[in-house]
């Protein structure tokens, strides 16, 4: 086997937290590299009368691009005699087939995909390869492994593309600006606080003000999407902001 056989395939790690690798674990390897393509954008057009062709919707209701489910349908392939397949196919099958999983690729290492698989029919052809499908049903999104109050590990971070956000423990003392960077995915973060005084603090966002208890806070109306965000906290103590970095 090539190290190609080795570099280019998927954990997947089950509900038990046991992780599984398609090589490691498996002795199968996808018949080519690639990702998940990217999701379908879900689009609503209506017909309007007296106006030429349609009337584009699809970002109406809150002014964001939703998506479809991403389609995971990747061959993976083993060498050998049937005899020597039969046990392994049982145990991918035993591990993954109609469960939910995260996966973990290779060549995507900073990110998880979340969604269920299902494992099909193994055929054999003629270059002696047993050829398995598996495919599974994803989430939009791929997900960041760290969310933004976990320590990072700095070894595998890409710093040309990747972010290390950290808002743990941010000291609060009078009124204080905290810019945080979301992502391409919208997420409502928890806020935990933990006053000196034990009456919570405030937080304006959007130009809007929001008392904050000590302990977690969640306010549906604080999105955080692309770019900077600007929250203004007032009070005496420590607020951490807790989210996860959504990306396609």
């Amino acid at each position: 086997m090539s190290d190609y056989t080795r570099e280019h395939g998927v954990t997947f790690i089950l509900d038990n937290g046991e992780r599984k690798h398609t090589y490691n674990d498996f002795g199968i390897y996808p018949q080519e590299k690639g990702l998940p393509d990217p999701p379908n954008v879900r689009t609503e057009s209506i017909a309007v009368p007296g106006m030429d062709g349609t009337l584009d919707v699809s970002q109406a209701l809150d002014g964001l691009v939703h998506y479809e489910d991403r389609e995971f349908d990747q061959i993976y392939l083993v060498v050998g005699p049937e005899s020597k397949w039969h046990h392994m196919y049982s145990s991918l099958v035993n591990a993954i087939h109609g469960r939910h999983v995260r996966l973990v690729f290779d060549d995507d290492p900073e990110w998880y995909y979340d969604g269920r698989m299902s494992v099909g029919k193994p055929e054999a052809d003629m270059a002696k390869y047993i050829r398995i499908p598996i495919k599974g049903t994803l989430k939009p999104y791929k997900y960041s492994n760290y969310t933004s109050i976990d320590g990072w590990d700095w070894d595998p971070l890409d710093f040309e593309s990747g972010v290390a956000r950290d808002y743990k423990d941010i000291e609060i003392d009078g009124t204080t600006t905290v810019t945080v960077l979301g992502s391409v995915m919208p997420v409502v973060p928890v806020l935990t606080v933990e006053s000196v005084d034990g009456d919570g603090m405030t937080c304006v966002y959007d130009g809007v003000s929001y008392h904050l208890s000590d302990g977690d806070n969640r306010i549906p109306a604080m999105s955080i999407q692309a770019g900077e965000i600007a929250i203004v906290f007032t009070g005496h103590g420590t607020v951490s902001i807790d989210f996860r970095e959504g990306s396609l």
